[in-house]
């Protein structure tokens, strides 16, 4: 099989260590067929790891956004009336693919990636097959994978499209996609205060009927050996599509380690329980809430707040506190007030950061996202009136940052935040 691998990285020995980076826009292609005028048309070729492609070594990214990635399998070639057309290559991994080594995820982002596996075109007898897509944030195909205090969204696996015509065999269903977040065929993995939402596997088109798309979030394949196992993770919120667009979180079988949010389990087993089935996790939108890489933050009433184990580090995915426990919230399932997924919610108000761009200050802090926050500024310990500096912004869950325009240029400034 040809294969395209590695977009922008492929490491196949060694120690990598990848800190506070933007791998993004990064592509690998397989190569596409065209007309053969005699005999059998030719296969797409296969691509893998449209951001990074891991044979073996080790691997450490930490503070790093893997977005806008693709993967694409070559599309299949048309041939000779009689003859069999090209099958399409298969798409694996849009922004890592794992095929030996280890790799280690730290306060990561995983956003905006896609795997599109190559089409079978028309043909005029027999019809070739459609290729596969696996993984459309991360295929781990063999080694091992950790992930800890990460988000993996908005990635999608897209299988490839069976065209009409033949009447000697071929596929009856369009493609099959596996993993719209994280695909697993023989790797193991752990996932640790993960955040995985808004994915998608999609079923490829045909004349007679679509495919399927399993696990809009994470898929075990079914012909392999994989595992991979959860503990204080969100996988709620993801998608497949073929005849219908459904929720669906999980294909195969995780070993759960206590403590996760789980949206849809029809095709899963395995949870205990500590784990939370079936809830909203009521998340933010996907935005910069603080840190180096962009998460949901947990609104007001999430179940995950104070709902996990104790966190194996002492940050979250923004290299903010971990633990902090909301005290207007009950610990639940015997948590210690740890939350559940890449993000912990921050109730107290306090001021984060105060810093100078031009002849503007910034002040940062923690909200809650059932509240508006104002800033207030004076120049000197003497005056007692406080400026109100700033409108009042709602807040997100996350960090946000006010700007009183005009005053750097001075020498000394006070501020407070109020919340309302």
């Amino acid at each position: 099989m040809n294969l395209a691998h590695g977009g922008a990285i492929n490491n196949d020995s060694g120690v990598l260590r990848v800190s506070g980076c933007s791998i993004i826009g990064n592509q690998a292609k397989g190569l596409g067929r065209g007309y053969v005028d005699t005999g059998p048309a030719l296969n797409g070729s296969s691509a893998a790891g449209g951001g990074m492609y891991i044979s073996g070594g080790e691997v450490y990214l930490v503070r790093t956004l893997l977005g806008s990635n693709c993967v694409e399998g070559g599309d299949g070639g048309s041939g000779e009336m009689g003859h069999l057309a090209g099958s399409g290559g298969d798409a694996l991994g849009a922004a890592i693919c794992l095929s030996g080594g280890s790799l280690t995820i730290t306060n990561c982002a995983v956003v905006g990636n896609y795997a599109i596996a190559g089409s079978a075109p028309v043909a005029s007898r027999y019809i070739g097959y459609p290729g596969t897509g696996y993984g459309g944030g991360l295929y781990a195909q063999a080694g091992s994978l950790i992930a800890c205090n990460s988000t993996l969204s908005d990635n999608s696996a897209f299988a490839g499209v069976t065209g009409g015509g033949g009447f000697g065999g071929g596929p009856s269903t369009g493609g099959y996609s596996f993993g719209g977040a994280l695909a697993i065929a023989n790797a193991t993995g752990i996932l640790a205060n993960c955040t995985i939402t808004q994915n998608g596997a999609f079923g490829g088109t045909n004349v007679t009927r679509p495919g399927s798309g399993f696990g809009g979030g994470i898929a075990i394949t079914y012909y392999g050996t994989g595992t991979v196992s959860l503990v204080n993770t969100i996988l709620a919120g993801n998608l497949v599509g073929g005849t219908n667009f459904l929720l669906s979180d999980v294909y195969g079988i995780p070993q759960s380690l206590g403590h996760n949010l789980v949206g849809i389990t029809s095709n899963a087993a395995s949870f205990v329980s500590s784990d939370i089935i079936g809830q909203d996790p009521k998340l933010g939108p996907l935005q910069y809430n603080g840190g180096a890489t962009p998460t949901h933050a947990l609104l007001v009433g999430s179940p995950a707040i104070d709902a996990g184990a104790p966190a194996s580090t002492p940050f979250d995915q923004r290299d903010q506190p971990r633990t902090i426990d909301d005290t207007g919230v009950v610990n639940r399932n015997g948590s210690d007030g740890t939350d559940i997924g890449a993000v912990e919610a921050n109730p107290f108000l306090a001021l984060q950061s105060i810093t100078m761009a031009s002849d503007s200050v910034l002040v940062s802090f923690p909200t809650m996202s059932s509240k508006s926050y104002g800033l207030l500024y004076k120049s000197g310990l003497e005056y007692t009136q406080w400026l109100n500096v700033a409108g009042l912004q709602p807040g997100t869950g996350g960090i946000i940052t006010a700007t009183n325009t005009g005053p750097a240029t001075t020498n000394t400034g006070f501020y407070r935040v109020y919340a309302r």
